[in-house]
C-alpha cells in the first residue's frame, strides 16, 4: 500500500503539532473528568472568582476620569466657539 506524499509545508505543520503535543501524550486521550457529586459552576460565578485579581486594577477609574476630562474639554471648546 502506497502512502500519499504531503506537501512540504503540511509536513512541517504536522511535525510542529506533533512536537507540541509530545509532552501531553500520556494524558491527551484520557476522558474529561465530570464530578458525580457536584454540579458545574455557572460561567458567571467562574468569572467572578477572578475579578478581584484584575491585572489592570484602577484602569476603570482612569478611563472614567479621562472621559470626564474629555467631556469638560469638549464643553470648553464648544463654549469658545460660541464666544467667537
Amino acid at each position: 500500500m502506497r502512502r500519499e506524499r504531503l506537501p512540504p509545508s503540511e509536513t512541517v505543520r504536522l511535525a510542529v503539532i506533533a512536537h507540541k503535543m509530545g509532552k501531553y501524550d500520556d494524558i491527551i486521550s484520557l476522558p474529561h473528568h465530570v464530578s458525580k457529586t457536584r454540579s458545574p459552576m455557572p460561567v458567571g460565578a467562574r468569572a467572578a472568582q477572578f475579578a478581584s485579581f484584575a491585572a489592570l486594577s484602577g484602569f476603570d477609574e482612569m478611563i472614567e476620569e479621562r472621559s470626564r476630562e474629555g467631556e469638560e474639554q469638549s464643553a470648553e471648546d464648544n463654549q469658545a466657539d460660541f464666544d467667537e
